[in-house]
C-alpha cells in the first residue's frame, strides 16, 4: 500500500470514527511536475487578504463562527468531495473541483469559499482556491487580488499556474485569482488552454485540491470546456430560487461528468432536483 492509499484510509477511517473536522497527517509524495517544486520561490512575498466589505457574510464565515447549519451543510459536502478525489489522489495527482450554477445569482462563490473553508481542515493537502469566472471574477475582488496575474494569462500561455499562485493567511488555502483577461473574458475558456492548464494543475501532486470558481453554465457556455477536464462538478442550485427548466438544461450540458448538487450549501441529488447585478454582467449581447 502506497503512501497516498495510507493516508486515504486514515482519512475515511477519522471520519468513520466520528472526527470530520481534523484529520491525522501523513506525508505525502513531491509534486508529480517539477514545475511546482520552487513554488515558494515564486510567491514574491505577495499575501492576499481577505476584503471583509467584499466577502460579506462569507467573511463573516471564514473570520468568525461558520455557524451549525453552514457546517454541516459543508462538511457532508466535503465529504462527497473527499470520495469523489481518492483515486485522483491516489495516483499523485492534484483532483481539481469545478464549482459552478445554471444561472447567475445562485451563490457559487459562496459555495466555494465555505468548501475551502471546511476542505482546509483536512491536513493531507492544501486547497488552491482558483477564480475561473473570468467574466465578473468576484473571487478575484474578494480576495484582493483582482489585479494581479492570474488564470487568465495561463490559459494564454503566458504564465504558468506555479508562477501566479498566492498564499493566504489561513493555514492551507492559497489562491489563483483570475488575471487579467480579454474581450469578454470568456474566450480564454475556449479552445485549448483550459485542458493545457489542466495538466498542469494535476501535476502539483497529491498535496494539493484545486477548487475552481466558475461562470453560470447557461449564460457563460465555455464554462463546458473547463468542466469536462474536472474530476468532480459541484452544481449549486437556490432553493425556491433557481427556474427547474435551468437546472435541467444545465445538468443536460454535464450529462456524463462526475456531479454533485449543492442546494443552499447542501448535498442533493440529482432525483431531489428533478422534484441583479450578477444577471447583467453575464448577459450576453
Amino acid at each position: 500500500m502506497s503512501i497516498v492509499e495510507r493516508t486515504l484510509a486514515k482519512v475515511a477511517a477519522s471520519r468513520r470514527a466520528g472526527d470530520t473536522d481534523r484529520v491525522e497527517y501523513v506525508p505525502v509524495p513531491a509534486p508529480s511536475d517539477p514545475i511546482w517544486a520552487d513554488l515558494d520561490a515564486s510567491r514574491r512575498g505577495h499575501i492576499a487578504e481577505l476584503q471583509a466589505d467584499a466577502a460579506g457574510i462569507a467573511a463573516n464565515m471564514w473570520l468568525g463562527n461558520m455557524g451549525r447549519a453552514h457546517h454541516s451543510q459543508f462538511h457532508g459536502l466535503r465529504r462527497e468531495i473527499l470520495d469523489a478525489v481518492a483515486g485522483v489522489r491516489a495516483k499523485n495527482m492534484a483532483p481539481v473541483i469545478l464549482v459552478t450554477s445554471a444561472v447567475p445569482g445562485d451563490g457559487k462563490t459562496f459555495v466555494s469559499l465555505g468548501l475551502a473553508r471546511v476542505l482546509s481542515s483536512v491536513r493531507e493537502f492544501t486547497t488552491t482556491l482558483v477564480d475561473a469566472d473570468l467574466v465578473r471574477a468576484r473571487m478575484s475582488g474578494i480576495w484582493g487580488v483582482r489585479d494581479m496575474p492570474g488564470l487568465a494569462e495561463c490559459m494564454r500561455g503566458e504564465l504558468s499556474p506555479p508562477e501566479v499562485v498566492l498564499a493566504t493567511r489561513f493555514p492551507r488555502v492559497e489562491i489563483i485569482g483570475s488575471g487579467k483577461a480579454e474581450a469578454e473574458g470568456a474566450e480564454e475558456l475556449a479552445g485549448t488552454g483550459p485542458k493545457e492548464v489542466n495538466t498542469l494543475l494535476r501535476g502539483a501532486g497529491a498535496g494539493r485540491l484545486f477548487l475552481m470558481d466558475a461562470p453560470p453554465l447557461l449564460n457563460v457556455p465555455e464554462t463546458m470546456n473547463v468542466a469536462r477536464f474536472a474530476d468532480l462538478v459541484v452544481i449549486v442550485v437556490r432553493a425556491g430560487v433557481t427556474p427547474l427548466p435551468a437546472v435541467r438544461e444545465a445538468l443536460e450540458m454535464l450529462n456524463g461528468l462526475n456531479v454533485v448538487a449543492a442546494v443552499n450549501g447542501a448535498v442533493a441529488t440529482n432525483s431531489l432536483l428533478d422534484g441583479g447585478y450578477y444577471r447583467e454582467s453575464y448577459e450576453r449581447q
